[in-house]
């Protein structure tokens, strides 16, 4: 069996349409704040802000081509049940693939970072500790998962 071929178009694609939602989120905070929109730096956020919705459609083409390409692996004959959950317990194990990472990311963001604030509330006196202990774990972590730090 050939090794499949990496589409770093794609990769490349996926970083320029992240960046463009950052951008659009950036700017979409600073236009909240700015209140007076008749302010010359408030009518150019708000001219600009439409031009800055291009990364939906991108990760739209992305998804499609993403699922065609998994539709064409699912059809070609080629496909195992059993060497997929390998390689996806071992990226999730080790969240060595980009779109795990982006996924861990976001778990972060969305659930955890609210027990971490938790966490700063109980632990406001022994904030050294804490930062001790969550170097500590992230080192046993980078260990563990077999990358560099």
């Amino acid at each position: 069996m050939t090794k499949k071929k990496h589409l770093y178009e794609v990769d490349l694609m996926r970083c320029f349409f992240m960046f463009g939602v950052v951008l659009n989120h950036v700017a979409s905070t600073f236009a909240a704040a700015l209140g007076n929109k008749a302010t010359p730096a408030g009518r150019f956020l708000v001219s600009t802000h439409l031009i800055l919705h291009f990364p939906r459609f991108g990760f739209m083409f992305i998804t499609v081509l993403v699922l065609f390409l998994a539709f064409l692996l699912l059809t070609s004959g080629s496909f195992s049940w059993n060497k997929w959950l390998t390689g996806w317990l071992e990226a999730i194990s080790k969240g060595n693939q980009f779109y795990f990472y982006y996924i861990f990311l976001m778990f972060q963001l969305y659930l955890i970072f609210p027990l971490v604030l938790k966490l700063f509330e109980l632990f406001k006196k022994h904030l050294n500790l804490l930062l001790a202990l969550s170097s500590i774990g992230y080192l046993g972590q980078v260990l563990l998962s077999g990358r560099q730090p």
